[in-house]
């Protein structure tokens, strides 16, 4: 923000149990060993229960912190990739046209079960 006066930035987000339920589905970079089991590899955490809920924390965390930071500014964009008109909003954001035909979803994890056991 310091660094670049002009920038303009974007905040990502979701509904958190999507995200969740994402983060458990995914492996870490080709292995075997899913984020869960990673994070509690790491942090010394004993279930997935335990790392979701530290999850959910740094993730409540870290939005509290970035929307406090730009607080007044212009210059931050808060949007629901999952829910909102992610080109409309962003053209009007950076105050261009966006032709919503050229854009598309290239990740999804709509045909995966959720995987909560929180």
């Amino acid at each position: 923000y310091r660094d670049y006066p002009g920038a303009y930035f974007i905040l990502n987000t979701r509904d958190e149990d999507a995200w969740v339920a994402s983060r458990l589905a995914d492996y870490y970079k080709g292995t075997k060993m899913n984020f869960s089991d990673l994070e509690c590899r790491i942090s010394g955490l004993k279930s997935a229960d335990e790392a979701v809920a530290k999850w959910r924390t740094e993730r409540r965390g870290f939005e509290d912190r970035v929307e406090r930071y730009f607080e007044g500014s212009r210059r931050l964009l808060k949007i629901d990739i999952a829910r909102d008109d992610v080109p409309e909003q962003l053209g009007r954001f950076l105050g261009v046209t966006f032709d919503p035909r050229k854009w598309t979803q290239i990740k999804t994890n709509k045909d995966r079960p959720p995987a909560l056991s929180t």
